[in-house]
C-alpha cells in the first residue's frame, strides 16, 4: 500500500475516459429520474386545480339551481355554434358558459388561466339539466384536460302542488 500511494505515475487516458464515461451514464441516469419526478409533480399538481376550479364551478351551478322551479326559469340559450349554453332565472339570474368562461350573474367563475371551452348545459327533459364542465388549462400543454357531469332536476309542481 505504502508503494502505491508513493507511485507518481498517475491516471492513464483509458482509465480517465472510462471515469467520465460511467460518471456521464450515472449523471444521465439521476437527471432523468428528476425531470420526470418532477414532470408529474407539474401534471399532478395541475390536474388537482383542474378539479378544483370544476367544483368550485359546479357546485355555484347547482346552489343556484337547487331551489329553483322549473316555472321560473324564464330563458334557455343553447346555441353550441357560438359556444353559448345559459339559463335565466326569473328574469334576474344568469347562469351557465358563454366563449369558454363560466358566467353567474355576468362574473366570470372560473381563474383567466383556465379554458372551458366545451362545457355545456342542456336539458335532458322538461326540468332536468345536465351540467358538463371541460376544463383545460390554457398555459400547461401536458395536463389532460377534465370532465366533469352532474344531472339537476329542478323543483315541478304538479295539479295537486310540488
Amino acid at each position: 500500500m505504502q508503494q502505491y500511494l508513493r507511485d507518481n505515475r498517475g491516471l492513464t487516458l483509458p482509465e480517465v475516459l472510462v471515469t467520465l464515461v460511467l460518471v456521464s451514464i450515472v449523471s444521465l441516469a439521476i437527471y432523468a429520474f428528476l425531470f420526470n419526478g418532477l414532470h408529474s409533480y407539474q401534471k399532478i399538481s395541475t390536474e388537482a386545480a383542474f378539479r378544483d376550479e370544476a367544483d368550485i364551478v359546479m357546485t355555484s351551478f347547482i346552489n343556484t339551481l337547487y331551489p329553483v322551479k322549473e316555472e321560473e326559469i324564464t330563458s334557455r340559450d343553447f346555441d353550441s355554434s357560438t359556444n353559448t349554453f345559459l339559463l335565466t332565472i326569473n328574469s334576474s339570474t344568469t347562469i351557465g358558459f358563454k366563449n369558454g368562461d363560466a358566467l353567474l350573474n355576468g362574473n366570470v367563475l372560473n381563474g383567466s388561466s383556465f379554458d372551458l371551452t366545451g362545457s355545456t348545459i342542456k336539458e335532458n327533459s322538461s326540468g332536468n339539466f345536465e351540467i358538463s364542465i371541460s376544463i383545460k388549462d390554457k398555459a400547461v400543454d401536458h395536463a389532460k384536460p377534465l370532465t366533469l357531469v352532474s344531472e339537476i332536476g329542478l323543483i315541478t309542481e304538479g295539479e295537486n302542488g310540488p
